[in-house]
């Protein structure tokens, strides 16, 4: 009969953001009190992971839109309809590749038009095309939405070159 070893299997729980203050070891497991994600130790990576690999989606179809925007208006740019955060997710970040060719000044927002909310905006873009997070996220809905990127320049005679736009979800 061959040797048998053993190892007792660590179970850490916490808020989500001390998990990178503990080291664990294959088969530990890591819960997230104020998240309720659970986490396993990833040898191969040295790091808590929960298993999930992020997943990106484009709004619209992720080709270049140029156009000029007439008058101090929100414009359309692209739009999806997101299936809402019960069959989506929840996204983390959205993220989008923007400029802009004129004297002024933009701003660019995800506009969930069903329900007349904003789910993210940035003001006061210019200048050759970068990327740019949108930053906080509110308004996701659990069902079905229109979604629309917008532009509003501050004044007129303003191009905007849109590249993409990418929504990130754990």
């Amino acid at each position: 009969m061959a040797d048998v070893t053993s190892r007792v299997r660590h179970v850490f729980s916490g808020l989500d953001l001390d998990k990178a203050l503990i080291v664990g070891t294959v088969g530990d497991l890591y819960h997230a009190t104020n998240t309720g994600i659970k986490y396993f130790w990833n040898g191969a990576l040295s790091s808590w992971d929960n298993g999930h690999k992020q997943r990106i989606r484009a709004l619209g179809r992720g080709v270049p839109d140029i156009g000029m925007v007439v008058g101090v208006v929100w414009t359309r740019f692209k739009s999806i309809i997101f299936r809402g955060s019960n069959l989506e997710g929840i996204p983390i970040n959205i993220k989008v590749y923007f400029g802009s060719v004129g004297p002024g000044t933009f701003t660019v927002r995800v506009q969930d038009i069903t329900n007349a909310t904003t789910i993210a905006s940035l003001a006061g873009l210019s200048g050759a095309v970068a990327l740019y997070d949108l930053g906080a996220i509110a308004n996701i809905p659990t069902a079905f939405a229109e979604w629309e990127l917008q532009v509003l320049p501050t004044g007129t005679g303003n191009t905007a070159i849109v590249n993409g736009v990418n929504m990130y979800f754990n």
